[in-house]
């Protein structure tokens, strides 16, 4: 099985598991704080996924930084299960997944738009709104500004790409143009 597919089946039953209870954000926030913690602390990271200390001395370290976190007894749980099974290194692919998946349940699609220049308030408006139209979800744009699109956008949503870039409409004419 391949790393992201188990990191979705703990992405997902933790999901359920928010979901039922009401906690969606709180476990999410929970999760993003303890990754921060350790992405930023390289020590405490090897100290929790390294297999020469033992694993009552890990679960001890992860409880301690747990009770110091505030965190819930559910995501107390769930790390430990994480660092039972080895898959602490799953974490950041894990929130990535429970962060789809609740915009998925709130009728949110995230994507890129890719533009020449950087868009007023209102022309990232306008875009989203007709990206809402097509999709028939809420949209969520990160604006990328890539020079070598001349004119237009591209975006990108749920692996789907809207090319209205003037490099594409070119690409386009030039096909269609030595096709005859």
């Amino acid at each position: 099985m391949t790393p992201r597919r188990i990191a979705r089946r703990y992405a997902k039953a933790l999901f359920r598991i928010a979901r039922a209870e009401g906690k969606v954000e709180e476990y999410l926030r929970e999760l993003e704080i303890f990754r921060g913690l350790l992405d930023s602390e390289g020590a405490l990271r090897l100290a929790l996924q390294s297999p020469s200390i033992p694993r009552r001395n890990r679960v001890a370290i992860l409880s301690e930084v747990a009770e110091k976190l505030s965190l819930s007894e559910i995501m107390k749980g769930f790390l430990g299960l994480l660092l039972e099974n080895n898959r602490l290194d799953a974490l950041g692919t894990i929130q990535e997944l429970y962060e789809e998946m609740r915009d998925e349940a709130a009728g949110i699609l995230r994507g890129v738009l890719y533009v020449p220049a950087e868009p007023s308030e209102e022309q990232l408006s306008e875009v989203s709104r007709g990206l809402e139209k097509v999709t028939g979800k809420k949209v969520v744009l990160r604006v990328r500004v890539d020079p070598s699109l001349i004119g237009g956008a591209r975006a990108e949503l749920g692996g789907v790409v809207y090319d209205g870039s003037l490099k594409a409409q070119l690409k386009r004419l030039r096909e269609s143009l030595l096709e005859g």
